[in-house]
């Protein structure tokens, strides 16, 4: 009888509620984690599913140790979904961390503008992808970012929805030679933006993306 081999970690993801809809945070953790605690922190294996993101800085879920494990483990931590992490809260075999949102905000240095692009969400919403850019290519009427990428300038109200930091999947990349120089940022992936862009003179690599359609009704 063949051996069932068990991987030693599991991609997967929990839910909280950011900004005016949900995010699904993406990480590894091991598969005994995994199967110990999935269903009390609300843990979901990410094999195929639309809309996780992995490596998010900023904001990071609920942290949940468990406190005298079965299988020899006298705590297990991971990250928790927010339903089932708040169901918790007042129970003793659970140490129950509070998430960490809007942990970064606006740089206030003179060579770094703080920029975000939209990335489809679950449900429709909207995920603001943020980073600081180099402030003279923001400000460039050439390269004209704004306009041609859809990169946006952050502003006080836009905190709380931001996310910093995703590595899987990052948002399209474009690159433009301007004034001697080849310039590279990010670029929303709407099909729109996309097009203008290449109208412009960008060269638009979509990476892990597909164009999004935003043309039709």
């Amino acid at each position: 009888m063949a051996k069932t081999t068990v991987p030693n970690s599991v991609k997967c993801y929990v839910t909280l509620q950011h900004g005016p809809g949900s995010l699904l945070y993406g990480y590894r953790t091991r598969h005994k984690i995994f199967t110990t605690l999935k269903v009390e922190l609300g843990i979901t294996e990410s094999k195929t599913t639309v809309g996780v993101i992995y490596g998010i800085n900023s904001p990071k879920p609920h942290k949940v140790t468990k406190i005298n494990t079965a299988g020899g483990y006298s705590t297990m931590s991971s990250w928790a979904s927010d339903a089932e992490a708040k169901a918790l809260r007042a129970n003793d075999n659970y140490m129950v961390r509070p998430p960490q949102i809007a942990t970064r905000g606006i740089s206030s240095s003179a060579n770094f503008k703080t920029v975000y692009v939209e990335l489809p969400g679950i449900g429709g919403t909207t995920i603001k992808y943020a980073w600081n850019m180099q402030k003279d290519l923001f400000n460039d009427t050439t390269a004209a970012v704004t306009t041609n990428l859809g990169i946006k300038a952050v502003s006080a109200n836009d905190i709380p929805e931001l996310i910093w930091g995703a590595n899987d999947p990052k948002p399209p990349r474009a690159s433009k030679r301007i004034n001697g120089r080849v310039r590279e940022t990010f670029i929303s992936p709407k099909l729109t933006i996309i097009e203008k862009a290449q109208n412009a003179g960008w060269s638009v690599m979509l990476g892990a993306w597909e164009a999004i359609d935003d043309t039709a009704p």
